[in-house]
């Protein structure tokens, strides 16, 4: 019996032998992103390498749509809106956040999926699609023994990575996965938090695969998470149900989110105003980053830049 799950265990995955091809290269995430009645200045702030945000080719047309599922509170002859690289305004536009989690012999694979950058968060469609319908519109892809809604966020930077071919819809909204990992069952089984949270409990840093790119301005106020081993986590998104009550987004959102929640030891959270522009982009080929989750199921991606690392802590030791 020892025999047998020792030989188990050795067998579980590794994240380095993982490849994903989820979204396009990084010399195409520039290349450009769909106007949404953006101000002048909100624009011109935005622009990349000096390449204006124009309309790219829909790409759609090379592949086949996914058949809205029965179970999907909209008909299935509603017309579905253009897939394609857009815009979302920090603070602002409003990004839908589901998980899929499928079991294997050996581990689970669990995969994020996102509106973010391909189409625009419906609320009332979020909270009216069931389950099934979300398995419904999965199974042709991806075939998952349970899914979950994570919540519609706000980000905090401009998002700038490409939407990738693998989309599908939910009803009329279309999502890709954003991200991928693999969790050993050994693991997964080991505490009831991760079977709650599908393998990644709150303040569990988590490899990930999937490409991310996130800019932020110069002045721009980050609220930063630090490990117990000094690794910096950047809020990239964050609940929308935290906005409703804030009068001043930058100052207001950090004191709910560092004061209302218990941190574990070593932890802590520091808020952090930007001298200049800061960008965290994940690397090539795999694109592999650690995220983490707080309680309110606010998402932080790890700061791996040598020089991001260093801005950060001279502003927190300040």
């Amino acid at each position: 019996m020892y025999k047998i799950f020792i030989t188990f265990i050795c067998l579980c995955p590794t994240f380095q032998y993982v490849s994903f091809a989820y979204a396009e290269t990084s010399n195409q995430i520039n290349s450009g992103f769909e106007r949404k009645n953006l101000s002048s200045e909100v624009v011109a702030k935005n622009k990349i390498n000096d390449r204006s945000m124009t309309d790219r080719p829909n790409p759609s047309n090379s592949i086949e749509k996914e058949e809205t599922s029965q179970h999907t509170p909209r008909a299935g002859s509603e017309a579905k809106g253009i897939v394609g690289p857009r815009f979302v305004e920090p603070n602002k536009d409003l990004v839908c956040f589901f998980s899929a989690l499928k079991f294997n012999w050996l581990y689970l694979e669990r995969l994020t999926f996102t509106t973010m950058g391909i189409s625009d968060c419906d609320k009332e469609k979020y909270y009216s699609i069931n389950d099934q319908g979300i398995m419904d519109s999965l199974k042709t892809r991806f075939n998952p023994y349970y899914v979950n809604k994570e919540g519609i966020h706000l980000i905090t930077g401009d998002f700038r990575a490409g939407v990738n071919a693998n989309y599908v819809y939910i009803g009329t909204v279309a999502i890709y996965p954003l991200e991928e990992t693999k969790i050993s069952w050994p693991k997964y089984l080991m505490k009831q938090l991760n079977r709650r949270y599908q393998g990644t409990p709150p303040f569990t840093p988590t490899a990930m695969a999937g490409i991310k790119h996130f800019n932020f301005v110069e002045g721009s106020n980050l609220i930063v998470l630090k490990s117990p081993k000094k690794d910096l986590f950047v809020l990239t998104s964050y609940d929308n149900d935290l906005k409703k009550s804030l009068q001043n987004i930058n100052e207001d959102l950090f004191k709910v989110i560092s004061g209302t929640q218990t941190l574990e030891a070593g932890w802590s959270f520091h808020n952090v105003t930007l001298k200049k522009p800061m960008r965290i982009i994940t690397s090539g080929p795999d694109h592999f980053i650690e995220i983490v989750l707080d309680r309110y199921e606010n998402r932080y991606q790890k700061i791996s830049l040598a020089l991001n690392i260093k801005i950060l802590n001279e502003e927190i030791n300040n």
